[in-house]
């Protein structure tokens, strides 16, 4: 072997930060992930070390440095990320708090936090200098479901860091997009964007102390697919032209065409975009812009904007089902549906057991007239959303609710259109207890009434091959 090949390791290779770290208060060693982030450390430190006083600042040395000689020295935060690569250890020290704290605390004085990273978590970006004077606060975080926790803070301290310690102390699922809504506003942080260290600081913001920051689940509407069916052996060159309302924006769409961005008459900024296909009898799709086939056109958007003192929990909806499947004459009270105020009730809704729900759906799907692939296609993509419960509430828009926040234009137009869109939640067992009462259970009527609430013309059928026929589906998930 080669001398070279015995080299010592380059200077990047010795910078490498070790996956495991170890953290020393007094006498105790605690294996933890590497600390990549100061922020981060700060708000994690008391679950490693809940012996810490909550009044005590907290203070990190090593004696690892070669500069140091053998001597224990503060690692400050101006040069964390220089450092922390280089070290394995870092030992732990408090004194009293004598003003500023950077640390969150929660309300019962013990100090709360977020993991303290893992891996793989990629390195965060440089930090921005913090201006201003740091002073001290409070705040409190609620979720649409009543949820709240109280935190204290630095004005220093990042909305995201913030965020990130609400949803382990409120225990909530990472993997959920929240928007975060301070004051009617909604701020420029994702709850599930936490590695972003660089965001703004409640001081950048104007949070004021003892604000409250509320998390409302980023909404999404999950795969709708639109198929184009013209009469058996023809096709047919049609455009397809879709547009969102504001509280909707394209998140994917396939195949990828232009989206165009326009201002709608109360100077709210709407999407639209447009597919020109050439449609053959069996189903396939030649989308012209993109030189693609496929079977069906996909589009998928997230809510955006507050949502309206109407859409808080007990207000009523904005369309109201009949509220059992012998009452088939029920009339839209409001003719739109609203994105970010999706709500799912007992007024408008079924529910069934998990285990029940797939044949349910089949049947229902069916009778509305959607083909064996659109099935299968709508239950699969759906079915790990369901699983996460053990009972689901559901309910189907009326198409004219549905056509008015996402309004489809299909040139020629087609003899049949129909737009199947279903709400859904999950509901815990003392929900169904405490509520049981209230909520409607599936029956065999249900399919004849959810085709009246989506206002399906049962003359037109979509199984007849004589007519140009256009089929859409899709769902999304509501929480409150």
């Amino acid at each position: 072997m080669s001398s070279k090949s015995k080299s010592k390791p380059s200077a990047f290779e010795s910078m490498q930060q070790p996956a495991l770290f170890i953290l020393q208060y007094k006498t105790r060693r605690v294996l933890v992930g590497s600390p990549k982030d100061y922020d981060q450390l700060q708000l994690s430190i008391r679950r490693h070390f809940p012996e810490i006083p909550a009044d005590h600042r907290v203070s990190y040395h090593t004696d690892e440095l070669a500069i140091s000689k053998a001597a224990l020295v503060e690692v400050s935060e101006d040069i964390w990320d220089t450092v922390i690569p280089l070290l394995s250890t870092l030992m732990v020290q408090t004194e009293p708090r004598q003003s500023t704290s950077r640390s969150a605390v929660g309300e019962t004085g013990r100090e709360w936090y977020s993991s303290c990273g893992e891996e793989n978590d990629p390195k965060p970006p440089a930090r921005k200098p913090r201006q201003g004077k740091d002073t001290n606060l409070t705040l409190e975080i609620c979720t649409i479901d009543g949820q709240r926790c109280k935190l204290q803070c630095s004005a220093f301290t990042t909305v995201n860091a913030i965020l990130s310690e609400a949803i382990e102390r409120l225990e909530l699922d990472r993997t959920l997009s929240c928007r975060a809504i301070y004051e009617g506003r909604q701020l420029p942080v994702e709850s599930n964007d936490i590695l972003d260290w660089n965001s703004p600081s409640i001081q950048e913001l104007n949070i004021k102390d003892g604000g409250t920051i509320h998390l409302v689940p980023r909404l999404i509407g999950g795969k709708p697919v639109i198929y184009l069916f013209p009469p058996s052996g023809t096709e047919i060159d049609a455009s397809v032209k879709l547009s969102l309302v504001p509280e909707w924006r394209f998140s994917a769409i396939y195949p990828v065409v232009p989206i165009t961005s326009y201002a709608s008459d109360s100077g709210s900024a709407r999407q639209t975009l447009r597919w020109d296909v050439k449609a053959s009898s069996d189903g396939t799709l030649f989308e012209k812009n993109a030189g693609l086939d496929v079977t069906y056109l996909f589009w998928e958007a997230k809510t955006f904007g507050v949502p309206s003192k109407e859409g808080s929990p007990g207000t009523p909806s904005a369309y109201a089902a009949p509220s059992s499947p012998n009452d088939h004459d029920g009339e839209a009270v409001a003719p739109t549906f609203t994105p970010n105020q999706a709500r799912v009730e007992p007024s408008n809704s079924i529910v069934l057991e998990v285990a029940k729900l797939t044949p349910y759906l089949d049947s229902m799907l069916k009778a509305l007239g959607l083909h064996v692939e659109a099935r299968t296609s709508f239950i699969t993509y759906w079915l790990p959303s369901f699983l996460k419960h053990t009972h689901i509430a559901l309910r189907f828009l009326p198409q004219r609710a549905y056509e008015r926040a996402a309004p489809l234009e299909v040139e020629p137009k087609p003899d049949v259109t129909v737009r199947v869109f279903m709400l859904f939640k999950g509901l815990k067992q003392d929900q169904l207890q405490t509520e049981g009462s209230r909520w409607c259970e599936a029956t065999e009527g249900d399919a004849q009434r959810w085709k009246s609430v989506l206002g399906v013309d049962e003359r037109r059928s979509l199984a007849d091959g004589t007519l140009f026929r256009v089929i859409e589906w899709g769902g999304m998930e509501v929480f409150s």
